[in-house]
């Protein structure tokens, strides 16, 4: 069998063989189109002018390319770049949504106690205090103090326990007054203090937002409560 000779192409016919490769090489319309291709359309846009411009000026004059050729190949390209315009516009909505719905989840949080590390406002009602103890201690004082810093009471607890109550009293016996107070929970080993633990209560949320990724609850003390931190929630007490 005799097999036709091959010849490397020249002028026209190798630009317009360039371009035809470009063109079907390039992404199509209805290719999936991920946020890194817009820098691959761009420079594979600049080969294709540059290839089409070569086309132009090299085509045969007595048979010349057609206009509906240029203008289905100029029409590829403009398609991709849409698709991929499109495919940002509609991750940016979906990030708004998704956004939108956890401001709305959070919502919820609004008006309810949670616990936390935070002074806690004292009306007579004796208050349950959340600790973390430590294994290696063999004794623990609950330390409570008032909105100036001033220690109040400092009493005995039992290390073991991860619950520990105050009554609202005093060191000297008496009542404590209304008002705002801090609790934490001292471990000692042998005689030595080996950790302080803060005491975690259970504050009202009047405010949530989001910080970036991180949700933030905002105590009716102004206090902001990062929502990793909370132990535990409950419903508001009634006005």
């Amino acid at each position: 069998m005799i097999t036709a000779p091959t010849f490397p192409l020249k002028g026209p016919e190798k630009a317009n063989a360039a371009l035809d490769r470009t063109i079907h090489t390039a992404p199509v319309a209805d290719t999936e189109v991920s946020a890194t291709d817009a820098a691959v359309l761009s420079s594979d846009f600049e080969t294709f002018l540059t290839l089409l411009t070569a086309q132009m000026r090299n085509q045969d004059p007595l048979n010349p390319t057609e206009s509906t050729e240029f203008v289905a190949q100029l029409a590829n390209f403009s398609a991709v770049e849409q698709q991929i315009r499109s495919n940002e516009v509609l991750e940016d909505i979906l990030g708004a949504l998704s956004g939108g719905q956890d401001i709305v989840a959070l919502a919820e949080w609004i008006g309810r106690e949670v616990r936390f590390a935070s002074s806690a406002s004292f009306d007579g009602t004796p208050l349950e205090i959340e600790t973390t103890p430590v294994p290696l201690a063999d004794a623990a004082v609950l330390v409570v103090r008032n909105d100036q810093g001033e220690i109040v009471q400092v009493r005995a607890v039992d290390p073991s326990q991860r619950f520990v109550t105050w009554e609202g009293q005093q060191s000297d016996g008496t009542d404590a007054p209304d008002g705002d107070y801090t609790f934490s929970v001292e471990y000692h080993a042998e005689g030595e203090l080996i950790s302080s633990e803060p005491g975690r209560v259970f504050v009202s949320v009047r405010e949530v937002r989001m910080d970036g990724d991180t949700a933030i609850l905002v105590a009716a003390d102004g206090t902001e409560i990062p929502l990793s931190e909370v132990t535990a929630i409950r419903e508001g007490a009634p006005d």
